[in-house]
């Protein structure tokens, strides 16, 4: 906490010695009321000192930004900006953000997948400004390759998210 200031006539109030903290909020200035609801005074500003006053501190609550990236993706939208500090749910897929050939993860902090990756609505400490990219997985199809065939054809290929019947195996009887 800073020293008390004495004198008489114009003092400059004191700035933060380094000290003084509260989780969440940044020391903005100083107010003649403890609610903030008085006059504020920026920190090292001019006070006209004419008698005793006591001089509260002026919190302004720290608010940092999700942004959301994402990431190549060919349809749908990219949900809002989350804002806060401490402890945010991360955004779902709400915009029904699609990209062709993919299915969507998550969120992770790097645009090539390698950072730390969140699942939708994972909770999030919101400590600084961060981008957060949608990440994808490919959707598996089954392609054939007649791989040097020199006749006949081959099946038809099976596009990704296909329904695939599998037919029930014929059990051989032994006499």
């Amino acid at each position: 906490m800073p020293a008390s200031t004495t004198g008489y006539g114009s003092v400059t109030l004191a700035a933060n010695s380094g000290t003084l903290a509260k989780t969440g909020y940044s020391l903005t200035g100083w107010n003649t009321l403890a609610s903030g609801t008085g006059t504020t005074y920026t920190l090292s500003d001019t006070y006209n000192l004419t008698g005793n006053v006591t001089l509260y501190a002026k919190w302004t609550a720290l608010s940092y930004t999700i942004t959301y990236d994402g990431n190549g993706f060919t349809g749908g939208s990219v949900p809002a900006n989350t804002t806060g500090y401490g402890t945010k749910t991360l955004a779902s897929n709400s915009g029904t953000l699609a990209n062709t050939g993919y299915l969507f993860r998550g969120w992770n902090t790097q645009a090539d997948g390698s950072g730390t990756r969140y699942l939708v609505s994972a909770t999030y400490n919101l400590l600084a400004d961060v981008t957060l990219y949608a990440e994808w997985t490919l959707v598996p199809a089954v392609i054939y390759s007649a791989n040097g065939a020199t006749g006949g054809t081959t099946p038809n290929d099976i596009p990704a998210l296909s329904l695939i019947h599998i037919s029930e195996p014929t059990r051989l009887l032994s006499i």
